[in-house]
């Protein structure tokens, strides 16, 4: 099904986009960005990636993104074993994925954490993206997301971490998005608010696979959460670079299609006066040989033969 949403206008001018997205919460993020902004949005949500690319091919297909160990702690919250959570995420992010790769010049991914931690930044890229400025109210606000208490928070960065078709896939994931990222790690708030909880639970019996795996690697995603944080840091900021050299090499490839197809014009037209120039060609011939014909035949007839003296005697005449 696809719903049309439209936002109440806060300036001049006006924006109409398509958008993916199966989480409310992705909406709700992107509607209050576009809230945000001081031209008037109207998003329609397609619940298939399928239905949002079909048609008006040019048209870019926003996704906001909620990020990979956002969705492996909500699976785990919801009661799914580690290993089925990651099963899953893995084989939807993998469809996902190929259907983007297909489509990539329409699909704009962006993260929906940094929507509300940066949104003036990420406003700016989408509006770059979408050849629109898109232009956030002076007094929008930059909400970092809250530290959370959950225990699966730890678990998904240990499970995404820890697999290596997960992090290929989070890897190209987060290479497609359009912006900053979120983090894979939780931030230090988040472990120590989970070492809070932990410390008030005492010596309890930690039941279940996740909550074991938890215990086993709290400890040492404390001491590198830092220095992971960094490195991430950098990666961000080379995949940004990357983002912004091949959105140039986009720029230029279309320019350079845009010349061929004008020379493609004017080689057509040139052709075209050529072929005419051909046929007037053709046809001064023809009236050449016509012409050539004629005199041919009025010098070899009898007439012309027998006022050849009259000729010649008129001519003595004028030259006396």
């Amino acid at each position: 099904m696809n719903t049309s949403i439209r936002l109440p206008a806060n300036g001049m001018g006006g924006l109409r986009v398509r958008v993916f997205a199966i989480d409310d919460d992705a909406i709700d993020a992107l509607a209050w960005l576009f809230g945000c902004a001081q031209t008037s949005v109207e998003m329609t949500r397609y619940d298939a990636l399928s239905d949002a690319l079909q048609g008006a091919e040019q048209t870019p297909v926003l996704i906001p993104v909620v990020p990979p160990t956002e969705q492996l702690r909500k699976a785990l919250d919801a009661g799914e074993t580690p290993v089925a959570a990651l099963s899953q995420w893995c084989d939807k992010v993998s469809s996902f994925l190929k259907t983007c790769r297909q489509a990539r010049r329409r699909v704009v991914l962006f993260d929906t954490e940094m929507m509300r931690a940066l949104p003036h930044e990420i406003a700016n890229e989408l509006g770059a993206r979408l050849g629109e400025k898109l232009k956030l109210r002076a007094d929008t606000p930059n909400h970092a997301p809250p530290p959370t208490g959950s225990a699966f928070a730890a678990v998904a960065a240990c499970l995404l971490a820890g697999d290596a078709t997960a992090c290929a896939l989070a890897d190209e994931l987060e290479a497609m998005t359009l912006g900053p990222v979120s983090s894979r790690l939780p931030s230090a708030a988040t472990l120590e608010a989970i070492a809070a909880v932990l410390r008030q639970e005492g010596q309890a019996q930690i039941e279940g696979q996740e909550q074991n795996l938890l215990r086993d690697s709290l400890a040492q995603l404390l001491e590198t959460v830092t220095g992971l944080e960094k490195s991430l840091a950098t990666t961000q900021d080379e995949a940004q670079t990357a983002t912004r050299k091949n959105r140039d090499l986009l720029e230029r490839a279309t320019a350079a299609e845009s010349k061929l197809h004008t020379k493609a014009r004017e080689l057509g037209q040139v052709a075209a006066e050529r072929a005419r120039l051909s046929e007037e060609k053709a046809h001064l011939s023809g009236l050449l040989e016509a012409a050539h014909y004629e005199i041919t035949a009025l010098r070899e007839s009898t007439s012309w033969k027998i006022t050849r003296p009259l000729r010649a005697l008129r001519g003595d005449s004028s030259q006396g």
